[in-house]
Formats: structure tokens, sequence, C-alpha cells
């Protein structure tokens, strides 16, 4: 038996005891407030049809005399190109080895727990970028994420 005293906790420079994950404020009101409705497309381009309604009194005409006939709404449609909202992630053997998990001192971080991770990362991203866009469709100019206008 051998006795390593130098790979004891006692003789390391520095024990890790809690891990801060730091994460900025996400707003997220108007998500919240659900004044939007998803509706995912399939196609590379959308209509969006305007039907120009309109109420009208009916006037009032004597008995017999003839009906005043509907007059017909007009229809216009226009065209938008859709656009995809995308981030990929890619993990190399390098970034995964001997890296310590969180909250441990000597338990290795598995594969499914840095996939989890980044899958979380990912979902927040793309929430923040949702409420970007309902914050741009609410002021009537979206923007993309370098500013740039839609």
């Amino acid at each position: 038996m051998s006795l390593d005293i130098f790979r004891k906790k006692a003789f390391r420079t520095t024990t890790l005891t809690e891990q801060i994950n730091k994460k900025p404020h996400a707003p997220g009101r108007l998500g919240s407030m659900n004044l939007f409705t998803v509706k995912r497309v399939r196609t590379r381009t959308i209509w969006i049809a305007n039907k120009d309604g309109r109420l009208q009194l009916i006037p009032m005409t004597p008995i017999g005399a003839p009906l005043p006939q509907n007059e017909r709404d007009l229809r216009e449609a226009e065209a938008f190109p859709t656009f995809r909202v995308a981030k990929g992630d890619r993990i190399t053997a390098e970034e995964i080895q001997d890296v310590v998990a969180d909250n441990t001192e000597d338990t290795l971080k598995t594969m499914a727990g840095e996939v989890r991770q980044r899958q979380m990362d990912l979902q927040e991203d793309m929430e923040l970028t949702r409420e970007h866009m309902r914050l741009g469709a609410i002021n009537g100019l979206l923007l993309d994420s370098d500013g740039s206008t839609v």
C-alpha cells in the first residue's frame, strides 16, 4: 500500500466549494402575456390577405322599393418571404476531456450533462430572440440581432 499524501484534499492548493452561474436577466414579459400566437409555416413564402371589410348602415327604404345591394369587399394579398431563426452548437472531444462536473472535485462531466447544458443555453437564446421579435412587432419595426431592419 502506497501513501501518496500529496493527492489528498489537505494538500491541494484550492478546493472547489460551489459554482456561481452568472446569467444576465432575460426579459420575458411580452411572452408571458400571450399576446402573440405562433403559427409555424413550412414554405418559403407566406401570403397575407387583406379583406377590405367595412361596416355599413342599411338605409331605410319604402316598402316594396328595390333593396340596396351589398357591395363586395375587395381583397388584396401581399407575399412575405420567410426566414429561419436557428443556432447550432458542437461538442468536440477536447472540450469535454478531463472537465470536472459542477459542484464536485473528482467527478468528470459526462457527455449527456454537457449536451443538456448546451441545449438549455440554446433554448434561453431562442426565447430571448422571440421576445426581441415580439417587442419589434409591437413597435412596428423588426430588427435582427445586428440591428439591421428585417
